[in-house]
């Protein structure tokens, strides 16, 4: 189960976070993971349970964002869609692209 890993790296990734910030407790963290992350949503949860027990992070809460896979401007940075692009964006007339989906990033934290 890479979850733990993951939670593991994203808890560390937290609490630093909230000591930079200088908080004494996290309420609340917020992680993207891509659809094709490949990451199971209640294993990443029960190891949040498990990993923040003893820590600030202790009874706060886990909300996951879905993020779809699809395509997004290598230039501008602006969605696609789910089809592989055969023209030059819309917006920038770049011809280069990025797959989406593959993200796991702690998005933000509420301390106190």
């Amino acid at each position: 189960m890479h979850e733990v890993g993951l939670m593991s790296d994203a808890l560390d990734i937290a609490l630093a976070g909230a000591e930079k910030a200088g908080a004494e407790r996290i309420l609340g963290i917020k992680m993207r993971l891509g659809e094709l992350s490949g990451v199971v949503p209640s294993a990443l949860e029960f190891a949040f349970s498990s990993l923040s027990v003893g820590t600030i992070a202790e009874g706060a809460s886990l909300q996951m964002e879905i993020i779809e896979s699809g395509y997004k401007c290598g230039g501008c940075n602006k969605p696609l869609g789910t089809k592989y692009p055969k023209m030059a964006c819309p917006w920038c007339s770049t011809h280069e692209f990025r797959r989406t989906g593959y993200e796991i990033e702690v998005a933000s934290l509420e301390v106190e």
